[in-house]
């Protein structure tokens, strides 16, 4: 019988044409984790108003930044509600003027919930 050249002879029987393959573990492809982004909506502030001898304010004008509009004048107690998020941190501001002083006050408490209780600011004579 003619002699083949050994790149054409058959491998033995039981044994693989190629070397032997290992098999790859691979590592699963993570799910990312929904961003999540608070929602603006109305929040609930509410709590009470003092002067600074403890007697309870009245005409109190709050407002979320110096000098601009009141959300409300009250007293004393107040509740306003603004448009906010959850995790955002806000500050109320409280001024009130006799005619002779101005009374001053603040409050920065982070939005936990659509109801806020902040209990009672104490006004101080600017």
């Amino acid at each position: 019988a003619p002699l083949r050249p050994s790149s054409m002879v058959s491998p033995p029987r039981g044994t693989a044409s190629s070397p032997q393959r290992r098999s790859r573990s691979v590592a699963p492809t993570a799910t990312p984790k929904p961003t999540t982004t608070a929602t603006p909506q109305a929040v609930t502030f509410t709590g009470g108003i003092k002067n600074p001898d403890g007697t309870y304010a009245t005409n109190v004008c709050i407002s979320l930044s110096p000098g601009s509009s009141c959300l409300d004048v009250t007293g004393p107690t107040f509740r306003v509600t603004f448009s906010g998020k959850i995790g955002q941190s806000v500050t109320l501001y409280f001024l009130r003027s006799d005619g002779t002083k101005t009374y001053k006050g603040s409050v920065t408490k982070t939005v936990t919930s659509t109801y806020v209780e902040v209990g009672v600011v104490l006004l101080k004579v600017q």
